[in-house]
């Protein structure tokens, strides 16, 4: 039994698994080819990635329009997971370059697997184990550089839901806020509020808003009987003292003192706790809300190209198929449009942003439909710009930072594979 296995052993690496050598040989680029299309499996992670990324974006770029300016720290998370993006990128297509270079060395070396004996099996199937190391070292890579972006935006999920929360009580609410409340920094739902201005005192359920300088306190009921103005405002300068108290009738109260009247508020403790702290921002340097919507709409126009790192994929898998089996890449770099056609398709693009835009301002749109149409305007955007790249020409943004104009000029290839 043993000397016929030792017969049928194959005399270069001694395996008894064997096959007829013209096919082996014969499927040494498949195989090959097959392990180098794993490197397409990398594009899903930045794709989910992208997806969380540009939810946040969307929200925060609604609420921002809308005047709604709560949670300044936003901004700056979602700025540094851009640039992580970016970074992301730039490794994963650098790295692929590497991986690239030196797998074209080493089958160049053997001849692209073609006219091999087989005594040069054992050398080439290294060479496709080599290769799937790589690979799949790069995919580690990116997971593990995702996973650190992913730990950023996972510290804005908490502060999602109230965002969202906020924008569709302002969507109830604004149009019965006092003459001058425009930034809003924070709303607190329908509390137990008893309110003296002057010579006037309300009492029962009531909106707390906090806006750039006053506080709002707005009756549930204005809301319900669709009464404009009678909420009751005051501004941050006139207040005198804020004081926390506790009695079995009456529970937990925060009492705030102003120059020309009081609000005595009744609430669960952690609603208290969230009007205290919103009460303490006003009075210490801490920033109440963000500037404007000028940060978001910067973080938007810089983020990084979504596609770049699936090009990089593609014309990677390309390349290997074009030295393998001599298929040539199918690139169209036919334009589809004249010159007059794009700039046409851009204005109408601007026309949908603004249009999709003012809705948001006026809180006609809810966050779903606002974030489906600014993935479709970004999407096209996307298209366009590469469209237009493919004609020598490239996007020049203005000073507002949400209008871009159309600019013929060099266009510098981002990746080169």
């Amino acid at each position: 039994m043993i000397d016929q296995i030792k017969k049928n052993a194959c005399a270069n690496c001694e395996g008894t698994r064997l096959s007829d050598p013209d096919t082996i040989i014969k499927m040494l680029p498949s195989d090959y080819f097959d392990a180098v299309s794993k490197v397409k499996e990398i594009v899903p992670k930045i794709n989910e990635l992208t997806r969380s990324f540009e939810f946040f974006t969307a929200l925060v770029r609604q609420a921002r329009i809308a005047g709604l300016l709560a949670f300044p720290q936003i901004e700056s998370t979602l700025s540094r997971c851009s640039k992580g993006m970016g970074q992301i990128n730039k490794r994963t297509i650098d790295h692929l370059s590497k991986v690239r270079k030196e797998a074209l060395f080493e089958i160049f070396n053997i001849s692209y697997f073609k006219n091999i004996d087989i005594s040069k099996y054992r050398s080439a199937e290294r060479l496709i184990e080599n290769i799937e190391k790589a690979i799949e070292q790069t995919s580690t890579l990116v997971s593990h550089w995702v996973e650190q972006v992913n730990d950023e935006l996972d510290r804005l999920y908490r502060l999602s839901d109230p965002l969202r929360k906020h924008y569709e009580l302002m969507q109830s609410i604004s149009r019965y806020l006092p003459e001058g409340i425009v930034n809003i920094a924070g709303i607190v739902p329908a509390v137990s509020i008893r309110v003296k201005q002057g010579r006037h005192t309300q009492k029962g359920d009531a909106y707390i808003i906090f806006s750039d300088t006053d506080v709002v306190f707005l009756p549930i009921s204005a809301v319900n009987d669709q009464l404009i103005s009678v909420g009751k405002k005051f501004n941050y300068d006139t207040i005198k003292s804020i004081e926390k108290s506790k009695s079995s009738i009456k529970g937990r109260q925060l009492t705030v003192k102003f120059e020309n009247g009081s609000a005595v508020i009744t609430a669960p403790p952690k609603v208290l706790e969230g009007i205290h702290h919103y009460f303490g921002l006003v009075q210490s340097d801490e920033p109440l809300m963000i500037g404007s919507a000028k940060n978001i709409l910067k973080i938007e126009a810089d983020a990084p190209d979504k596609s770049a790192v699936k090009r990089a994929c593609d014309k990677f898998v390309d390349l290997f198929n074009e030295r393998l089996f001599g298929v040539e890449p199918s690139y169209d770099n036919t334009p589809t449009m004249s010159m007059t056609d794009l700039q046409t398709k851009f204005k109408d693009l601007q026309s949908t942003s603004r249009e999709i835009d003012n809705r948001a301002r006026n809180l006609q749109i809810n966050l779903e439909d606002y974030r489906h149409y600014r993935s479709q305007i970004n999407n096209s955007l996307r298209n366009l710009r590469h469209d237009f790249s493919r004609m020598g020409g490239h996007f020049t943004k203005k000073k507002d930072l949400d209008t871009w104009k159309l600019d013929r000029d060099i266009f510098d290839n981002e990746f080169d594979v």
